[in-house]
């Protein structure tokens, strides 16, 4: 056999798979109507009766089965209206997605989309209109907050667009997208990162009411020793690097398998596993240490001795960023600084960043956040870091 025939019989065999089966048991049924006692046309399968259409003219009962052969055929090769898909199932599927790709965010993507579940229950894509984003704004709000709202619904469009191209259909978003808050306008102040700073390395104590310091006669306890190191090592790490609180969980003196760690030989910081890849909108890039943070984080290796964790529990296993969380926010309230989060940390870095003329760019690099959300969020643009360079042609005008 030629290459040409060849070729004439693959083509033949591709257009032999696309007919139906020629056996007996696999055939196609065979549709019709006819009428019934009652007066109402019935539709039949190979001649026995199927189901009632419960019309009574014949052009109607006509139509009605030209467009049922039309609906066996698309549920035949698998061809749906997306619209009509449940609200329900559009979030399983993501759920179920979410933790097949092992996302860090899983937990919290599932969480949030079943926190929606009751305002979708029973509707189909199509019934999401902006009628019922508003009914849906206001249960949550009630329930939980408009923040935790926003995510839903925008956790909710990305689930819609992974249904809609697992079916192999365009994107359908019936309704649109409730803008974001405004971005954090918390920051933490020179004053309080000094006051955390000899909390953290003294045997004092802090009044939040008096702003008095007061001498710990009988001295720390373990304890409270390590609760003060935990926090003045996430604020200092978190303002120096902007990162994301998830990268402090498991983050050693050496690569481990877990986590990140501090190459202080090289001078960088690794936030994740070496070879571990991040989503493209969860950026955890490798960054160079500074000189001077460089011999802070020495510091701290030398005092933590044979231990290969920055953050340990007493036991010496590592502490999970949970628990980093609750001895930061439970510190740093003690001090008269409510509400501080890790995200706090990064959003103050990211401020200072843009209030000492940084480029976009060079944030993006160091705190692994994309430009996009620079401009967008914060409101940055790159002209006071472009206008410095015309200092010099600026000082010559008066000469």
């Amino acid at each position: 056999m030629n290459f040409f025939d060849k070729k004439l019989r693959e083509a033949a065999l591709e257009r032999a798979a696309a007919l139906p089966s020629l056996l007996e048991g696999e055939r196609e049924p065979k549709w019709s109507i006819r009428m019934r006692p009652s007066g109402r046309y019935a539709l039949c399968k190979d001649g026995e009766f199927w189901e009632s259409t419960g019309l009574e003219t014949e052009p109607e009962a006509l139509s009605f089965l030209e467009n049922w052969k039309l609906q066996c055929a698309a549920l035949r090769d698998g061809t749906v209206d997306v619209r009509r898909s449940s609200a329900t199932a559009i979030i399983e599927h993501r759920i179920k997605m979410v933790h097949k790709k092992k996302l860090r965010s899983a937990g919290v993507i599932e969480s949030t989309l079943k926190a929606l579940v009751p305002f979708v229950e029973g509707r189909q894509l199509r019934h999401l209109n902006d009628e019922w984003l508003d009914e849906a704004e206001e249960g949550m709000c009630e329930n939980y907050s408009r923040t935790y709202f926003t995510n839903a619904v925008y956790f909710f469009r990305t689930a819609i667009r992974g249904w809609c191209r697992a079916c192999s259909s365009a994107a359908i978003l019936p309704f649109e997208a409730p803008p974001r808050e405004a971005g954090r306008k918390i920051v933490l102040h020179k004053g309080q990162r000094d006051r955390v700073t000899r909390w953290s390395g003294g045997t004092e104590d802090y009044d939040a009411k008096t702003g008095k310091w007061t001498p710990i006669e009988e001295g720390l306890s373990l304890n409270e020793e390590n609760c003060r190191q935990v926090t003045y090592r996430k604020m200092h790490l978190g303002l120096t690097f902007g990162s994301r609180p998830g990268v402090y969980e498991c983050l050693g003196w050496e690569p481990n398998e877990e986590g990140g760690h501090l190459d202080l030989d090289a001078g960088i910081f690794h936030r994740v596993p070496l070879g571990a890849s991040t989503a493209s909108n969860k950026l955890a890039p490798s960054v160079p240490i500074p000189p001077q943070a460089l011999a802070e984080y020495a510091r701290w290796r030398e005092a933590d001795g044979d231990s290969p964790w920055v953050f340990r529990n007493l036991d010496g296993s590592p502490m999970h960023q949970r628990r980093q969380q609750e001895i930061f926010s439970d510190s740093m309230e003690g001090l008269g600084i409510p509400n501080m989060t890790g995200h706090i940390l990064r959003h103050t870095a990211i401020t200072m960043m843009i209030e000492m003329g940084e480029t976009a760019a060079a944030i993006s690099a160091v705190c692994g956040i994309s430009i996009a959300v620079l401009h967008r969020v914060y409101d940055h643009s790159d002209n006071r870091a472009v206008q410095r360079l015309a200092l010099g042609s600026m000082d010559r005008m008066m000469l």
